[in-house]
């Protein structure tokens, strides 16, 4: 606020009356329009750089059309108003006084500011949160204090410039009643009291506005009813003003100015034509003036922003043009960027390219002379050079100029001015904004081989990397970051160039865009094979799996590079782990259990890897000791697997051999000592993986005891391998520290099998009465019955309030122990249950799937079990495990029906719409499975089941779809006819309708069946005309399609007629081929109707064939004289000269079919046929391209007609044009007419 304040204070007293209105381009002066409110309405749009260059030519113009008699001027005003002089002087020495003081404080505190900063950051850098509000607090507090003391002030001077603004009106309004017509006086003092009503309209705008801002806070408080009305400037006392002076003293000296002013608030009144007008009559009155070149800036401005058409933009032309004859002028340089501009719109590209090149050429030069900025407008200069290039159709033809691309930007960018490599730049940036990568990445490979030391390179290399990936191009994409490191690396020309240089800030962008393209690498060889092994997964794909398995190698190396040149990057424990996953996933076992291993043992705060690590850690040394395990290396008990199992057996054996044991004791206490046999080395660093994700105390999310099974199958291997005390030691450690669990249990029986095989029964005694008190008893197995219902219920309702809270993946554990420690219990099914869904909420689905797989089978008969069974269909899907999916919808539809269960409803489960869902579900995916015979069957029985369903009509289709792919053509015609009588009757079944007639029609020409046939063509051509569906292009191609096959039959009837025989037989069958001509190019004709591009396209290259064909058949008469005689030449002659004619329709009919292809930009099977008929004619015109070449012999015209001209015009059929060049349409069926292409 003091700042805005002091700006609008600067007009005082003395300047009131000699203060002249000044303008320049899109700006009035500061002094007149006090604030953001006196810019005028721009006529075209300008950069802020422009507007502030146009600001600073505003202090130039306003210094300019400043009267010379401001004494005179100002005497005057003094004498006006000598009776408040000094009390207004008394007054700004005050506020002198006061301001000084203020900005004084305002300096001091900005220091203590400083130094406070400074202090505190230094001292006690971990607290500069409070020390920084502090000590802005303060500050703050002095900037109010500030800001009262100029509020204050400027407030007073505000009100002494308006009276004295209003004394001088007042006065000078006085001195023109007494003198209206004062030669030298009268008209300095009409422009002296335009300029204050002038100042006196912007200032009334200024409090206007306050009081706006004041009144719309209140609106958006709340606080007032209407939003307040905007403030306006009013002018037309100035304009009135100096409308008179221009009118009253034409030979004023001043005249111009006056001109160029009234011109001027004319505009910002809104009144173009007049100022436009009045600014024409300054440059032709006044040519020598001043305001000249502005004037015609302004012109030109007009013409180009607010009139249309060619006219105004070359009157626009013309003004700037003439703007330019003064190339001194300030204004020069945006005369010459706005007559590039006109350039550009009146689409003369060239030209504008070259007057923005001329512009940035004279800012450069005319910075290189005074060391300032030559022009604001260079950078636009420079951007429009680069959009005039982009322009595709410079010829506005319609179709992407032949030279476009590098090829025009080589041909107007030499390469040799410094400014160029901008314009490239910019180029690129287009090219990227209209999708042509492959452009983009052809300039950039040009700039950098045009300016391989710029510093900016690898910014505009990470362009050319995005370019090649929106190409298509992934595997050049990857070239070019493997590239990288050639180019802007240590050892690169670039880095070393920029180095000497001193260009520290880009050897740091190059090294982090090497450091990232490295990893990018990596990162997109891991994406790429884990799609191929999750898809090799799915197909059981063997070959792709190796193909993954190569993928993931080949990531494994580069994640390997990437951490030997970045071993101190932030993120190195994420590389590392994917680094491992890599090595684990291509089989490289031991290499990936070293680095898990140090994943596992990094000390980080969050290492979200380490349990998977320590696992995958373990599965690596699994994997690696079955190979040596098939190798005959290592004993196969080493081997993983069966631990549980083998443990229980032997617990059943301890029982049954505990009496026998005990009586072996007493009678024999011969112990035995057995030696532990010699584990293999890998063995060891199975185990030690083992321990330490026990140690760790790491905890696997779909199943919490694994840490326990480890510590088990780590005491199994001792025990396997005979080392019982070590053996013992493991398992005493899961008895005491997991006695409730199965394992604890198990550990025991293995304990004391032990001791039985040493023959050590007092150890065994006292280690079964150890153990007797985990499981010991009737007494004790009651109350430990009472315990575990107690826990069973403080359990469940622990779930239920986790669940509650949303911590969804404890509530599913707390769940699972639930049932894990009573799964007979009445809570089993629901702790299952809501475990399940606890998993979906947090997206673990997999495990969701087996909870409910187990609600399922466990509890069939409880009502959870329907909603499990869905379940289980819904994320089989999920995952892709369709055969599952399939079945558990079918199983759900079969056997669950009926009165929808209370508990089921209170779910918002509703057992009806759920079997809807789960046979449509079930229909789609055995459809997907390409088990169709199976799919038609479930689609019927959805629209038997679900008749007035929105989707039963799309049910049917897909039905004799999956009908007509199980190769069942009966069934699929019954499955048309119901589709036909069930649904066909809406009009959005036109295109169907007409489609499932056309499978019809096709499955009786497979068949050989041509007569019906031929019967459904007509049919499906009769139903369209019944249909009439009008503005359907997918029911149009089919009804068009039928139509051209049905003129095909009668195609191949008239190629069947022979010209052969005598000469008068000849002639008899030349007249019919002649007449069946015509009738079939009608048929052919009748196809254009439809208005399907396709099948236009089809039927015009038709006709094109049935005149080759003609005239292939003329070549192939017999002449019915002897070879060699003057009658045989005679009549080969006259047969040739038929054929001509006869050719050149068929290329005429190709041509059109051709040339309307080109402009749809179609290929389709019949343009490929056309360009290969007309590259018989016309080879040079008309090539063919990576397809074999046919050579045409040359032809030429000899003789006289064999028919008389008229006879021979009424045999040939004339294209009509229309269905090509007018109302054809460009769909087919499903709105395509074939693949689109840039040339046919």
């Amino acid at each position: 606020m003091v700042f805005r304040k002091l700006q609008r204070s600067t007009s005082s007293s003395v300047r009131l009356a000699g203060c002249v209105l000044c303008l320049c381009v899109g700006l009035a002066s500061p002094a007149a329009a006090q604030d953001s409110g006196g810019e005028p309405a721009q006529p075209v749009e300008q950069t802020e750089e422009a507007q502030t260059a146009e600001a600073s030519d505003a202090e130039a113009s306003q210094s300019e059309a400043s009267s010379s008699d401001a004494s005179e001027q100002e005497a005057s005003e003094q004498e006006a108003s000598n009776g408040e002089a000094s009390d207004g002087e008394e007054d700004a020495e005050a506020s002198n006084s006061e301001s000084a003081e203020a900005e004084g404080g305002l300096a001091q505190a900005e220091k203590d500011f400083q130094e406070a900063y400074r202090r505190y950051s230094e001292e006690m850098s971990d607290y500069q949160g409070t020390v920084d509000s502090i000590v802005e607090a303060e500050y703050n507090q002095r900037i109010a204090k500030i800001n009262r003391v100029y509020d204050r002030k400027i407030d007073n001077l505000e009100a002494v410039e308006r009276q004295r603004r209003k004394e001088a009106i007042a006065a000078f309004e006085e001195y023109l009643r007494r003198y209206p017509d004062t030669p030298g006086y009268t008209p300095d003092a009409l422009f002296r009291l335009a300029e204050l009503y002038f100042e006196k309209a912007n200032d009334d705008y200024l409090v206007a506005d306050e009081n706006y801002q004041s009144e719309l806070a209140l609106y958006e408080a709340g606080k007032r009813a209407d939003p307040p009305k905007l403030p306006e400037r009013d002018y037309s006392k100035t304009m009135s003003l100096f409308t008179q002076l221009i009118t009253d003293w034409p030979d004023y000296e001043q005249a111009d100015g006056a001109y160029y002013l009234l011109a001027y608030t004319k505009l910002q009144d809104a009144q173009d034509d007049e100022a436009r007008q009045l600014l024409t009559e300054l440059v032709q009155n006044y040519p020598d003036s001043r305001f000249v070149p502005e004037a015609w800036i302004r012109i030109g401005e007009y013409w180009f922003a607010y009139a249309e058409g060619p006219e105004a933009l070359a009157k626009a032309k013309n003004a700037y043009e003439q703007a330019m004859q003064y190339p001194d002028s300030k204004f020069y340089d945006k005369a010459l960027y706005k007559l590039a501009w006109t350039y550009y719109r009146m689409d003369d590209f060239k030209k504008a390219i070259g007057e923005f090149k001329r512009l940035v050429k004279f800012s450069d030069e005319q910075k290189q002379k005074t060391g300032r900025s030559g022009s604001v407008l260079r950078a636009e200069a420079v951007q429009y050079i680069a959009v005039s290039l982009a322009e595709e159709d410079w010829d506005l033809d319609g179709a992407v100029d032949m030279g476009f691309g590098l090829d025009r930007v080589k041909k107007y960018l030499s390469g040799d001015e410094p400014y160029e490599r901008e314009v490239l730049v910019q180029f690129v940036d287009y090219m990227f904004e209209n999708n042509r990568y492959a452009v983009a990445a052809e300039t950039i490979n040009y700039a950098l081989s045009k300016y391989p030391r710029h510093r900016d390179n690898p910014q505009l290399h990470e362009k050319l990397i995005l370019a090649l990936i929106r190409d298509g191009r992934r595997d050049a994409s990857f070239a070019e970051r493997r590239n990288l490191l050639a180019y802007y690396g240590p050892e690169s020309d670039w880095y070393e160039f920029q180095e000497r240089v001193g260009h520290e800030d880009a050897v740091r962008h190059a090294d982090n865009l090497v450091k990232d393209n490295l990893i990018q690498s990596a990162t997109w060889f891991h994406e790429e094979a884990q799609k191929l092994k999750n898809e090799a997964v799915v197909r059981q794909d063997t070959q792709m799996l190796a193909l993954a398995r190569e993928k993931y190698a080949k990531a494994a190396s580069a994640y390997e590079d990437f951490l030997a040149r970045y071993p101190n990057d932030k993120d190195l424990y994420q590389w590392n782990f994917y680094y491992a996953e890599c090595l684990y996933y291509s089989e490289q076992y031991v290499p990936a259990y070293e680095q898990y291993r140090v994943v596992r043992e990094l000390d980080i705060s969050d290492n979200k890897y380490q349990e998977k690590a320590a696992f995958n850690a373990i599965k690596s040394i699994e994997f690696k000791m079955r190979e040596l395990a098939q190798r005959g290396e290592i004993p196969a008990k080493a081997v993983p697997g069966g631990g549980v199992e083998d443990a229980r057996q032997a617990a059943q054996q301890q029982e049954s051999a505990s009496a026998s044991a005990q009586q072996a004791g007493e009678g024999n206490d011969q112990k035995r000592v057995i030696e532990p046999e010699a584990m293999p080395a890998m063995l060891g660093k199975y185990i030690t993986a083992m321990d330490r994700y026990v140690v760790l105390g790491l905890e696997n999310e779909s199943d919490p005891d694994l840490d326990l099974k480890f510590a088990f199958q780590a005491g199994k291997l001792f025990y396997d391998f005979k080392d019982y005390d070590t053996a013992r030691e493991r398992f005493n450690w899961i008895v005491d520290n997991y006695p409730e669990n199965e394992l604890a249990y198990l550990a025991g029986s293995l304990i004391l099998e032990t001791y039985r095989q040493e023959q050590d029964y007092t150890k065994l005694a006292a280690a079964a009465e150890r153990l007797s008190e985990v499981i010991k008893g009737e007494q004790a197995q009651a109350i430990k019955e009472e315990v575990r219902q107690f826990k069973l219920g403080a359990m469940f309702k622990s779930a239920e309030q986790l669940f509650a809270n949303k911590q969804y993946e404890k509530a599913a554990k707390e769940y699972q122990r639930v049932v894990n420690n009573a799964p007979d219990h009445e809570y089993a099914p629901k702790a299952l249950n809501n475990a399940a869904v606890a998993y979906e909420n947090i997206g673990k689905y997999e495990s969701a799937m087996k909870l409910y797989e187990r609600v399922y089978n466990d509890y069939p008969q409880n009502p959870l079990a329907g909603y499990a069974l869905y379940r289980v269909a819904v994320n089989s899907e999920r995952f892709f495990d369709f055969d599952k999916a399939v079945q558990s919808y079918t199983l759900f539809y079969d056997k669950y029906e009926g009165q929808n269960p209370q508990e089921l409803t209170d779910m918002g489960f509703i057992i009806a719409d759920k079997r809807q869902n789960a046979l449509r579900s079930a229909s789609v995916l055995t459809e997907n499975l390409q088990r169709y015979e199976r799919a038609a069957k479930l689609y019927e029985q959805y629209v038997r089941a679900y008749p007035s369903a929105e989707d039963s009509a799309g049910a049917q289709w897909r039905a004799l779809k999956s009908w007509q792919k199980a190769g069942e053509p009966r069934k699929m015609m019954k499955a048309i006819s119901t589709y036909r009588r069930e649904f066909g009757g809406s009009a959005d079944k036109n295109a169907k309708v007409l489609e499932a007639m056309m499978m019809v029609a096709e499955h009786y020409e497979d068949s050989g069946d041509e007569r019906k046939a031929t019967k459904w063509y007509e049919d499906i051509v009769e139903e369209f005309k019944k249909r009439s569906p009008e503005g359907d292009p997918a029911s149009a191609y089919y009804a068009a399609n039928a139509r051209f096959l049905l003129a095909e039959e009668s195609f191949q009837d008239w190629k069947a007629i022979e010209i052969k025989g005598s000469m008068k037989r000849q002639g008899r069958l030349l007249k019919k081929k002649i007449e069946v001509q015509k009738e079939v190019a009608k048929e052919f004709q009748e196809v254009w109707s439809y208005g399907s591009l396709e099948w236009t396209l089809a039927s015009t290259f038709r006709i094109g064939s049935l005149y080759q064909a003609f005239a292939e058949s003329l070549y192939n008469v017999p002449i019915p004289f002897e070879e060699g005689t003057e009658e045989f030449d005679i009549y080969r002659m006259q047969l040739d000269d038929m054929v001509i004619p006869l050719e050149d329709k068929a290329i005429q009919y190709y041509e059109q079919t051709i040339a309307k292809a080109r402009e749809e930009k179609v290929v389709n099977e019949w343009t490929k046929k056309t360009l290969e008929e007309l590259n018989k004619f016309m080879p040079d015109k008309y090539p063919l391209y990576k397809e074999e070449r046919r050579e045409v012999a040359k032809r030429a015209r000899t003789g006289t007609s064999f028919m008389s001209a008229d006879a021979y015009e009424a045999s040939t059929t004339e294209p009509s044009g229309s269905a090509l060049d007018e109302g054809s349409d460009s769909s087919g069926a499903n709105g395509a007419a074939g693949e689109q292409g840039d040339d046919s």
